[in-house]
């Protein structure tokens, strides 16, 4: 059962790997809305990834939108990947260090994938009967790594001119 709700969860992110290339511009400022116009799919009925929310150790208030085409499929690419075995459910643990919240066309719930480590992630997709997401186990180290050298402590806390950490 484990290895096919991992196996599942693989082509499920691969498939919206494709929708992300062909996704649409969101305004910074603005959360992708729900419209009421069909679904832009792709083979398979899957919908297209319009945009990806980055959000750094939990903090909502400090988080970007993306919107770039390649760093969007690139992101994808790397969830694609993804795989693994299921693990214990999160509860209780704290400080995830990357939250990608990914936003389809057509969608109201974007599926929020967490990335806990180099070697394990959640999803929103797979919880507990108390609705916490279960850790996944997987070498997920080369996403870990994109996001820690274009996404580094400083981007998201940068230095001010007095050498004190910026708000």
């Amino acid at each position: 059962m484990k290895k096919l709700i991992a196996t599942l969860l693989a082509v499920i992110c691969m498939l919206t790997i494709w929708g992300c290339v062909a996704t649409e511009s969101v305004s910074e400022t603005q959360k992708p809305s729900s419209s009421t116009k069909p679904m832009e799919t792709i083979e398979n009925s899957t919908p297209l990834c319009s945009s990806i929310r980055l959000s750094y150790h939990g903090n909502k208030n400090n988080s970007v939108l993306i919107e770039d085409e390649n760093v969007c499929s690139k992101l994808m690419s790397f969830i694609s990947k993804s795989g693994g075995t299921q693990g214990e459910s999160t509860k209780g643990y704290y400080g995830v260090p990357y939250t990608l919240t990914i936003y389809y066309e057509g969608e109201q719930e974007p599926l929020v994938f967490s990335v806990w480590s180099s070697g394990q992630y959640s999803t929103s997709k797979h919880k507990d009967n108390e609705g916490y997401p279960f850790f996944y186990n997987d070498d997920i180290s080369d996403m870990y790594k994109y996001l820690e050298e274009k996404y580094p402590d400083e981007f998201w806390y940068p230095i001010t001119t007095d050498n004190s950490q910026g708000k």
